[in-house]
């Protein structure tokens, strides 16, 4: 098979991916955001019980986003390795991309291009998010926890 065709595949690979990636991200996204706010007006309606259960359903989601991030990432750069293989000598879009993301800055033509170092890499953005969700349903989960009460009243106790 042709070199030109392989890459035309790999990059059509690239594209499901990351059409996969962002369907499955805004899914989870969604998902936590609604999880969330239901936990928050919970809380306004003195719903411990409840608040407990759903914080520890939302934290549980966040791990299956974080392991569904990593899987789709880990595709991602398989697709964008195998396009960088095939790519042509003279383009160099992968490589030029693989440059600007490592070193932050290149020059196209009489352009500069530049990415400022907290956008490098973007999967640390993606991973804060979920991370923050995480937390922030640990923290309810703890917080509202019924036998979390129970304990410190028999510590009052003693």
């Amino acid at each position: 098979m042709k070199k030109g065709k392989n890459y035309d595949r790999a990059i059509t690979l690239i594209q499901h991916q990351v059409q996969l990636f962002w369907l499955v991200s805004t899914a989870f996204l969604i998902t936590e955001t609604v999880v969330l706010s239901g936990v928050l007006s919970l809380i306004k309606d003195l719903q411990q019980g409840l608040v407990f259960l759903f914080s520890l359903f939302g934290f549980i989601i966040s791990i299956a986003w974080w392991t569904t991030f990593q899987y789709n990432h880990s595709f991602y750069l398989l697709r964008i390795n195998e396009a960088k293989k095939f790519e042509p000598k003279k383009a160099g879009f992968f490589k030029d991309g693989e440059k600007l993301k490592d070193k932050g800055q290149i020059r196209v033509g009489k352009n500069s291009v530049w990415i400022p170092w907290p956008g490098r890499p973007p999967k640390n953005a993606i991973t804060l998010l979920i991370l923050l969700f995480a937390f922030s349903f640990f923290l309810l989960a703890v917080l509202y926890n019924p036998f979390f009460k129970i304990v410190l009243d028999f510590c009052r106790i003693c």
